[in-house]
């Protein structure tokens, strides 16, 4: 007798065939075929069906086939179907209809442990923040309304599926009845020793832009990249960071450019790293009072369950306890974009052990 195939597995074999047949129709037009905009459709469902199971066994499919293109389709068709939802949202004044996209904003906010906020507080500060992305361009201040969560997330607490975020952008469209999202708090902190040790702490906001007129935010479209796209954002970041230092009136702050989810996750590590590096070099230079190029930065690989890249720096009389480059992308690609960093920071003297590195 054979077995009738699940609906899991029609899904599977749907997803494998579409995306096959746009990566065909797109090395041939260049542009986005029909076959990739059924298949955003598709995922759609299957992830509003609670599972991204699926597309995962696409997804794995298509690399045995070495369809690595077709592959690529999907996961990007994957996560634009959780970080989209068309939308009717009722309020007081009346029925919100259009497209929401989920957002995040990496921050770094350089502190000690305990003297993390979990919040932006409300007031003129976090209000001025939510408006700036209208102000400054990134989204359309005519049709679009920016909904933006105050809490600040560890990455942990962030989900990590495309199920998952799906849930949460439908959470925050939700929440416009309320004129709030309602989100899941942050995980209360473990209970630890206070400590007077500064450090860099990669928090995320969580926000979402619901546009009647269906304007994508800019982050979300090829201008991003243009001159202008690059100008809006560095006037934006310019006054973000300056709401966020006031808001939450800590030592330093770091923000990143808003982005969809999965990006804005790289860069916030990648923001973190870049943050650490410089606190280091600064503490070490104030402590030792040297001048960066008098520093030697010793660079070795430490494995371990996630692995990392390891730094001591040392001048004449000092050293400084040791400090990580957290995992972003691969050991290699890690280790020049640390290199690059110390460079730029005015380390010139730099000893590299990549024994025991995968």
């Amino acid at each position: 007798m054979v077995r009738a195939r699940t609906r899991h597995e029609r899904w599977t074999e749907r997803i494998v065939t579409l995306a096959q047949s746009a990566a065909m129709a797109a090395r041939s037009s260049g542009e986005r075929p029909e076959a990739a905009v059924r298949l955003t459709h598709l995922l759609t469902r299957v992830l509003d069906a609670g599972s991204d199971r699926p597309i995962h066994r696409a997804v794995d499919a298509l690399d045995a086939r070495h369809a690595h293109e077709a592959a690529d389709i999907v996961l990007l068709a994957a996560a634009e179907a959780a970080g989209t939802l068309d939308m009717i949202a009722s309020r007081p004044d009346g029925d919100l209809a259009g497209v929401a996209w989920l957002f995040l904003i990496p921050i770094v906010v350089v502190a000690p442990p305990m003297g993390v906020p979990g919040i932006i507080p409300a007031g003129a500060a976090w209000e001025g923040l939510v408006r700036s992305l209208a102000v400054h361009g990134l989204v359309d201040d005519q049709s679009s309304l920016v909904v933006c969560h105050n809490a600040l997330y560890p990455a942990a607490d962030l989900p990590r599926s495309w199920v998952a975020e799906r849930q949460w952008l439908r959470l925050v469209v939700e929440g416009l009845r309320r004129q709030e999202p309602t989100l899941p708090p942050p995980a209360a902190a473990p209970a630890e020793a206070p400590s007077a040790d500064t450090a860099c702490h990669l928090r995320f906001l969580v926000g979402a832009v619901l546009s009647t007129g269906g304007e994508p935010p800019l982050w979300d479209t090829v201008d991003a990249e243009a001159p202008e796209g690059q100008d809006r954002f560095g006037a934006w970041l310019e006054s973000a960071e300056g709401f966020v230092q006031e808001a939450l009136g800590v030592e330093r702050v770091l923000v990143g450019y808003p982005d969809r989810w999965d990006e804005a996750m790289d860069a916030g590590e990648t923001l973190r790293n870049m943050a650490g590096a410089s606190w280091a070099i600064e503490q070490h230079c104030d402590r030792a009072g040297c001048t960066p190029d008098a520093v030697l930065a010793d660079v070795r690989w430490q494995g371990g369950e996630d692995g990392a890249w390891e730094v001591s720096l040392s001048s004449l009389g000092h050293v400084s306890p040791p400090w990580s480059w957290h995992p972003t992308y691969d050991p290699d690609e890690d280790r020049d974009a640390l290199l690059d960093t110390l460079r730029s920071r005015g380390i010139r003297r730099m000893a590299v052990d990549e024994r025991d590195k995968p």
